[in-house]
């Protein structure tokens, strides 16, 4: 995969945090922090998107969705695909 280059001016507040978390050990340098971060914010965002359309999934559990436990439905959130979402819905025998 090839790599883009990004620039970006963040204010001194949000670099003196970062080189805390970077001198701290959990981040070896500004680039990993920064990808950590992004990476952070697409999974989140994908895991709420599964999220909202889990009560269109709900439709064809035929009145059994209603024991998804908070796991259940975090676990089917992380799927982030339908066909997972499904797949995982089998697996607790909700179909």
């Amino acid at each position: 995969m090839a790599n883009s280059l990004i620039h970006i001016r963040i204010g001194a507040e949000l670099k003196s945090s970062m080189d805390e978390l970077i001198h701290s050990g959990l981040f070896s340098n500004q680039a990993e922090l920064v990808r950590e971060g992004i990476r952070g914010i697409i999974t989140e965002y994908y895991r709420r998107k599964a999220l909202e359309n889990l009560p269109k999934q709900r439709g064809m559990l035929r009145g059994k969705g209603k024991g998804l436990t908070p796991e259940i439905r975090e676990k089917i959130a992380r799927a982030h695909t339908p066909e997972r979402s499904e797949q995982i819905l089998r697996e607790h025998g909700f179909i």
